[in-house]
C-alpha cells in the first residue's frame, strides 16, 4: 500500500514551473486533495481503431501483420522488403495511410510524415517507425460518411497527429492520472494529463471551475 505524506499547497501557481515535484504525491489546495501519479495505461495506438503497421526492431507497440481485401495477412519483415513495397500493398487494398517516422536517440519521438508533421533531418538518428492506417470502408463508418472528401481526411490526419502526440507522451513517460478528493476521500474528479503543461493547464482549469 501506498503511503502518502499530503502536502498543503496554499497557491498552486506557486509550483507553475515544478509540477514534477508533485508527481507521486498527494496534496490539498482550497480544501480538495490532489492525487497526482504516473500513469498506468496501454499505448495509445494500443487502444486506436487505427491501425499502426511497425516497423521498428527495438519497440514492440502496434503490430507486424496487417490484411488484405481479400482476407489473407501480411507481415512485417517477411513480406515485405522496402517501404515502398508496404505503401504499394496499403494502395492496392484501400487504405488510407501515412508514414510515421522515428528519432531515436537515447529516448524515441515519432512524427506523423507527409501530412504537416515534424521531419527529422538528422538522419543517422531518424528513420521509418511504421505506417497509420485504416481501410477507406473503415473509415467512413467510422466516421459516418458516405464520402472521403479531402476536408474529412484533413480532419482525419490532424487526430492522427494528436495520436501521435499522445504517444510520445507515452513513449518518455509523460502521462499523468490526477484524483481528486474531499478531506474525506470522496471522489469529486479524475483526468488524465499528457505532459507538465497539459497537467498544469488541467488542474488550473478544474480549480478555477471549482470557485465559479
Amino acid at each position: 500500500m501506498k503511503i502518502y505524506k499530503r502536502i498543503l499547497v496554499e497557491n498552486f501557481a506557486d509550483y507553475e514551473n515544478n509540477q514534477s515535484k508533485l508527481i507521486g504525491e498527494r496534496f490539498e489546495c482550497n480544501g480538495l486533495v490532489y492525487d497526482i501519479d504516473y500513469a498506468e495505461m496501454n499505448c495509445p495506438l494500443e487502444d486506436s481503431d487505427i491501425l499502426f503497421l511497425n516497423t521498428l526492431k527495438r519497440y514492440g507497440f502496434g503490430t507486424k501483420e496487417i490484411d488484405s481485401k481479400e482476407g489473407y495477412v501480411k507481415v512485417y519483415p517477411d513480406d515485405f522488403e522496402e517501404p515502398e513495397d508496404i505503401e504499394s500493398f496499403l494502395k492496392d487494398n484501400d487504405y488510407i495511410f501515412a508514414r510515421v517516422n522515428a528519432y531515436i536517440h537515447s529516448g524515441i519521438v515519432l512524427s506523423l510524415g507527409n501530412t504537416g508533421g515534424v521531419e527529422f533531418s538528422d538522419r543517422w538518428d531518424s528513420s521509418l517507425a511504421g505506417f497509420l492506417c485504416v481501410r477507406k470502408e473503415k473509415l467512413k463508418e467510422m466516421r459516418g460518411v458516405k464520402r472521403l472528401t479531402q476536408n474529412i481526411l484533413d480532419k482525419e490526419f490532424k487526430y492522427w497527429e494528436a495520436l501521435i502526440k499522445e504517444t510520445n507522451y507515452w513513449l518518455n513517460g509523460d502521462v499523468y492520472d490526477v484524483q481528486i478528493t474531499t478531506k474525506d476521500d470522496e471522489p469529486v474528479d479524475c483526468f488524465t494529463s499528457y505532459g507538465l503543461y497539459d497537467l498544469q493547464n488541467s488542474i488550473e482549469t478544474f480549480m478555477n471551475k471549482d470557485k465559479q
